[in-house]
């Protein structure tokens, strides 16, 4: 799994992450649409599973997955709370997507595997830092920058 590091610390990604699945869960409660699971513990969404999304809650660590009707297009990411020392980032974030795609070809009428290419690998990465972007913004979280000796702040 492909890894990045993030400059939003670990509580940021938390804190957004539970108003969306707030957003996910009261919409699919709403709709009443396809499969829903939601388990609350310790007065917080720990898990929330669409037909389309599924968030889920650990000590230090939240995975994030879009779902769709074809097995291509799902994707996610995961964040881990992790301190580097080399860097002023704080979070690692893993993401990923099926390595196999399937096409369907109308012709012969039928789907075949194949295997993503190195373009499409740099595309998901793309759109995961797109997505991670645009969640940050719309929530006004700015990066908390990590404690540096350097210059003896925050």
């Amino acid at each position: 799994m492909p890894t990045l590091r993030s400059p939003f610390s670990f509580d940021q990604f938390k804190a957004v992450l539970q108003k969306l699945a707030h957003d996910i869960a009261i919409e699919a409660v709403t709709n009443l649409q396809g499969d829903v699971r939601i388990i609350v513990y310790g007065g917080r969404l720990s898990t929330v599973e669409t037909n389309k999304h599924s968030i889920r809650f650990f000590a230090s660590h939240i995975t994030y997955s879009e779902h769709s009707t074809h097995y291509s297009d799902g994707w996610g990411f995961d964040v881990e709370d992790k301190l580097y020392l080399t860097s002023n980032d704080r979070t690692k974030v893993s993401f990923y997507s099926p390595e196999v795609g399937v096409k369907y070809d109308k012709e012969w009428n039928k789907s075949t595997n194949q295997k993503k290419t190195a373009a499409e690998k740099t595309r998901r990465e793309k759109k995961i830092l797109k997505f991670i972007e645009k969640l940050m913004t719309d929530a006004n979280i700015e990066p908390i920058p990590r404690f540096s000796l350097a210059h003896g702040e925050k």
